[in-house]
């Protein structure tokens, strides 16, 4: 039964440092929207005190904020897609535990998914007047770009930014592919873009 409206994953592996503040950021921003949502943070192997910090938080917020544990590593992907499973709402979003995708830019894809303009949405740093902050070292910029050319060439996607960690889909599209989603590591991404578009989804 889906009892939410929208439901943000939130993978995190020793993210102690960085957590609170995205925690606070999203909690704050999507209490103010008045939504019927939930945060999921999914601890994957956290050996910082990671787990201590999203717990004062569920304190604070306990009608908004849970969490999945897994004591030992399930790689990211691996997170994900438990919390995709575990996921209550009509909308299931993520994003990284490092603040990097501000809250509003991640609701903008999930209005995308709400309003059925896609069944699917990746948030892109390639796209014109994207703006990433902070700004990514160069090494990690070419290693980016080399690897989407790659996956672009192999799989024939049109996507500039498939590992983009902000992506929204349907509940109704995640019933679909739930059986096809079996990669545990940084090629979850790739794995689920494909599967949508194997099941016929609008991707955008």
């Amino acid at each position: 039964m889906v009892e939410k409206d929208i439901t943000i994953i939130i993978p995190a592996y020793n993210e102690k440092k960085r957590i609170g503040d995205t925690l606070s950021e999203y909690l704050v921003y999507y209490a103010k929207l008045n939504v019927n949502f939930e945060i999921l943070v999914v601890l994957n192997g956290c050996r910082d005190g990671t787990e201590q910090v999203v717990n004062s938080y569920i304190q604070k917020y306990p009608r908004f904020l849970k969490k999945e544990v897994h004591i030992a590593p399930i790689g990211k992907g691996g997170a994900l897609i438990e919390g995709l499973i575990k996921g209550k709402g009509k909308v299931i979003a993520y994003t990284d535990a490092d603040g990097a995708t501000p809250p509003q830019e991640l609701y903008k894809l999930i209005q995308v998914v709400q309003q059925k303009q896609a069944e699917l949405t990746i948030g892109s740093r390639w796209v014109k007047g994207a703006k990433v902050f902070p700004k990514q070292p160069f090494r990690r910029r070419v290693a980016s770009r080399c690897f989407n050319l790659l996956v672009r060439s192999l799989f024939g996607l049109p996507f500039k930014d498939t590992q983009c960690p902000a992506k929204a889909l349907s509940r109704e599209l995640l019933l679909k592919i739930s059986n096809d989603l079996h990669l545990a590591d940084m090629s979850f991404d790739i794995n689920l873009i494909v599967s949508a578009l194997k099941k016929g989804a609008k991707v955008k």
